[in-house]
């Protein structure tokens, strides 16, 4: 991976862990994660209030759960894999606002 590319990683990382420490658990102990390879995955809560941000490193795990998201982030960015912006505006403007799981993952090669 590039050291740019891993430093802007591992600020972001260092960032989040300052700002969101009360929803951070981090394992560094028995960890088998492939080498050379960052993996991010989001998982998004069905009432699309809050997301669930894992990192798996070579050396250890770090999870943030339930992160919040601001009203602005559920209506502006289509976080429904299986829906587009225009349902996602609808189902939040007239109907129940229940939504289905999306799950995103994100492979990087250090």
């Amino acid at each position: 991976m590039l050291p740019m590319l891993m430093n802007a990683t591992l600020g972001m990382e260092g960032w989040l862990k300052s700002k969101f420490y009360p929803h951070l658990s981090e394992n560094r102990v028995e960890v088998n994660n492939a080498n050379k390879q960052l993996r991010i995955s989001v998982k998004v809560t069905p009432s699309l209030s809050a997301v669930d941000l894992m990192f798996s490193k070579p050396q250890s795990n770090t999870l943030f759960r339930d992160l919040p998201l601001s009203e602005t982030t559920n209506v502006v960015f289509p976080l429904s894999a299986k829906s587009s912006l225009i349902e996602r505006l609808i189902d939040n403007t007239i109907s129940d606002g229940f939504a289905r799981k999306s799950f995103l993952n994100i492979s990087l090669l250090l």
